[in-house]
């Protein structure tokens, strides 16, 4: 949970430096100037940040035994638990997950099947809220 409250308090950190190029430039930042202002602190407070993610990789993110298991780096995770009492839990958890949305208190997915029968896929939406 360490990651997701660093990155909880970088987007913090990010909307208050925001409004302050707001108020002194009279406009929202574009998100690259916004990007550029922040990076040197980010980079500075988050050194475990420095290292790629391929978006396609599907280990990434899996459900793994009720848990949405978050690799951060090689061999080190971070897991959360599913709610389970999801009306559609038990056909979510047979998808494979192909986005993740990281909000200060749910983790929402969004998958698609993991064998597609026709040429087409269905997206399906879960959420948790972590502890």
């Amino acid at each position: 949970m360490t990651y997701l409250n660093d990155m909880r308090d970088a987007v913090h950190y990010g909307v208050l430096k925001a409004e302050e190029l707001r108020r002194t430039n009279g406009k929202m930042p574009l998100p690259i100037d916004l990007r550029r202002e922040i990076k040197q602190w980010f980079d500075s407070t988050y050194d475990h940040t420095k290292h790629h993610v391929n978006p396609l990789d599907s280990e990434l993110v899996k459900l793994q035994d009720g848990f949405i298991r978050i690799t951060f780096q090689p061999h080190e995770y971070e897991y959360i638990p599913v709610n389970s009492n999801h009306s559609k839990y038990s056909e979510y958890s047979q998808y494979g997950v192909s986005e993740l949305l990281l909000r200060d208190r749910k983790v929402v997915l969004s998958g698609s099947p993991i064998r597609r029968r026709s040429g087409k896929g269905r997206s399906a939406l879960m959420s948790t809220t972590p502890p």
